[in-house]
């Protein structure tokens, strides 16, 4: 039995496919993605060229999906954690 695909947002149902339930949604993340992807430049992140969900600072990356799901504050002690780890090989 397939399961019944929810929006990565709210949960709700999704329809052909989609990531979110609706247009408004949709909206949302993308406008929340951009806020991230401003605080992660602010804190020295640079964006990945070819591969855009991936942010690189100091050897190390996140990506938007992460941030999204744990926020920019975590994400960044996150990073400070992974690059200290990085560094110590």
């Amino acid at each position: 039995m397939a399961k019944t695909p929810v929006c990565k947002r709210c949960g709700g149902k999704v329809l052909h496919g989609n990531l979110y339930c609706s247009e408004a949604c949709g909206k949302i993340v993308k406008a929340a993605d951009r806020a991230n992807a401003e605080q992660l430049t602010k804190h020295g992140f640079e964006q990945d060229p070819e591969t855009p969900n991936l942010w690189r600072k100091d050897g190390v990356a996140v990506t938007l999906e992460h941030v999204r799901q744990i926020g920019v504050p975590k994400a960044i002690e996150h990073h400070f954690h992974a690059v200290g780890a990085h560094e110590k090989r």
